[in-house]
């Protein structure tokens, strides 16, 4: 039974998706190839995503995303940052929730094409 607060404005699909994922680069760090990790998705919303991953990543971190769209070539890149992420009680994953704060209206209409395609 789910028995958590809802906290999303947005609505969500509840498919797994393949994105990828690196903590976003700054000044004093310079991000390479290398540093994308591939993940599946739990849910996504226009407004962010939620996935289950084997790092831990902390609450503020700013990430850089690749979503890649079912049935398609695109995909959608966007930014966003970790509002929560919890240990899993039940699997050695970190449950991370994921906030879009940089991205265009375009890719917020191809997520809510998704979403509107899996209702």
């Amino acid at each position: 039974m789910y028995n958590r607060i809802e906290r999303r404005e947005s609505i969500r699909v509840e498919n797994s998706f393949v994105l990828e994922l690196r903590i976003k680069a700054d000044e004093d760090r310079k991000a390479s190839h290398d540093d994308w990790n591939t993940v599946y998705a739990r849910n996504l919303s226009t407004g962010g995503v939620s996935l289950y991953y084997i790092k831990e990543l902390e609450i503020g971190s700013i990430l850089e995303l690749k979503i890649h769209i079912p049935k398609s070539t695109s995909s959608i890149s966007c930014i966003g940052k970790v509002i929560r992420s919890e240990k899993n009680p039940k699997s050695p994953l970190n449950e991370i929730a994921i906030s879009f704060t940089e991205i265009d209206e375009q890719k917020k209409e191809m997520i809510n094409k998704i979403i509107e395609e899996s209702i």
